[in-house]
């Protein structure tokens, strides 16, 4: 509904067999370089740290193969408590 820019990492060589996927959390309709690569280090030191890096942006992981997209996960809480969420059917679409 935000029309939020949704960005693919072309250079996560970690599977072959998956896409992965960046959007902002919440409001927020625009992703910094530098927000997505504080959600790669999956690192803090502090609480405040944990919050900021956990909640301000969404990883998509779908698999190549489309026919799998229920699959799909994502690290949002929805999808942590119901195996399911937006995101990732948002993605599939």
């Amino acid at each position: 509904k935000l029309n939020k820019s949704l960005y693919k990492d072309e250079n996560d060589g970690a599977n072959e067999e998956l896409d992965v996927f960046y959007v902002a959390a919440g409001d927020k309709i625009e992703l910094e370089t530098s927000e997505i690569d504080a959600a790669k280090l999956l690192g803090w030191n502090t609480f405040n740290q944990f919050k900021k890096r956990c909640f301000s942006v969404w990883k998509i992981c779908l698999q190549k193969d489309k026919t799998k997209w229920n699959e799909g996960t994502c690290n949002c809480p929805e999808f942590l408590k119901c195996y399911m969420c937006k995101h990732v059917l948002g993605v599939a679409l």
